[in-house]
């Protein structure tokens, strides 16, 4: 994802896919300094649910935040996620392992919701 100046803003991805009977990936994302706070990232992030529940067929995202970081629990607030609070994860980052929440989207949800309705609240 880019700025306006054409710096790279930021990274999204779907990692994780799994195919089974409940297509599902995990949503990993992340902004360089410069652009954080700037709402490029509530874009971004918007563009790749779409392509994962449009185009690849995916029938929910899990996206896993560290607690305390606001501004990614909000973003994903914002675009209909809700956190899954019977599903604490823990993930590795570097060398540490860290507890993580989990917030989960249905592409059910996402595909009825009004897209005027998310962008407002985004």
């Amino acid at each position: 994802m880019t700025a306006a100046s054409g710096q790279l803003a930021g990274v999204v991805n779907v990692v994780d896919i799994a195919r089974d009977s409940m297509p599902l990936g995990r949503l990993a994302y992340f902004a360089f300094v410069p652009h954080a706070g700037a709402g490029l990232m509530r874009e971004g992030v918007g563009q790749v649910i779409d392509v994962a529940f449009r185009e690849l067929g995916l029938a929910r995202l899990n996206a896993d935040i560290q607690p305390g970081n606001g501004r990614s629990s909000g973003l994903v607030q914002r675009l209909g996620f809700r956190r899954d609070p019977g599903s604490p994860s823990q993930l590795k980052i570097g060398s540490r392992w860290r507890a993580h929440e989990r917030w989960t989207l249905l592409r059910a949800d996402w595909c009825s919701a009004d897209r005027q309705e998310l962008a407002a609240r985004a």
